[in-house]
């Protein structure tokens, strides 16, 4: 059980990647040396950056806005289209925002997801293929809303990640146990979500 920062000083945001490579392979991409260096966005994806821009400008505009981005690629090309659409001169990478770790499943289909995720909703802590663990994605993300808490205040974070991470997450900051991450609505490609607080402790 790690514990919330006792009132947030800041508002964020989950903005999952716009649709990449991977997605259009139906392929699970999730090693830092694929993710970082390939498998960015398809060019679906791209043109899902383009129809966002005014609704991202809608949502972030006129605020003080921090960009924060999982190092691969898929990510911090949806990061930069946004700082473009909401003219931020500069984003952060950070690897607390990294796709979750699937282990063995690397390269495999992306429908051995839901095997995964089955394995969560019994086990937050399982390692089943080697596949990084739920407490241990909380763990990473709490974390860097801890770091933020210190740095930044009265600011927008936006937080541009992967669906797991993302999702699990987000249980947090709704007082849910963490392997219930399926359980809340799918965060979809390029959809940004505000993370509202409820309640005081990350389980």
């Amino acid at each position: 059980m790690l514990p919330f920062p006792d009132g947030l000083g800041n508002t964020y945001f989950a903005l999952r990647h716009a649709h990449s490579v991977a997605n259009l392979q139906h392929r699970i991409i999730s090693h830092p040396r694929h993710g970082r260096s390939g498998f960015g966005l398809s060019h679906q994806g791209l043109m899902q950056c383009d129809r966002m821009a005014e609704s991202w400008r809608s949502t972030l505009g006129g605020q003080s806005v921090v960009v924060l981005s999982s190092d691969f690629l898929r990510s911090v090309q949806t990061a930069q289209r946004l700082s473009g659409a909401i003219r931020l001169p500069r984003m952060g990478i950070t690897v607390a925002l990294r796709e979750r770790n699937f282990g063995q499943l690397e390269y495999q289909a992306d429908h051995n997801y839901y095997s995964v995720w089955e394995r969560d909703r019994k086990n937050a802590v399982h390692r089943w293929m080697g596949v990084e663990s739920v407490t241990t994605v909380l763990q990473r993300t709490v974390g860097l809303i801890w770091q933020c808490e210190k740095r930044y205040s009265n600011c927008f974070i936006v937080l541009v990640s992967h669906g797991d991470a993302l999702q699990i997450l987000e249980t947090s900051f709704r007082s849910l146990r963490p392997e219930m991450h399926r359980s809340l609505p799918h965060l979809a490609n390029a959809q940004l979500r505000q993370l509202n607080t409820i309640g005081r402790v990350f389980q």
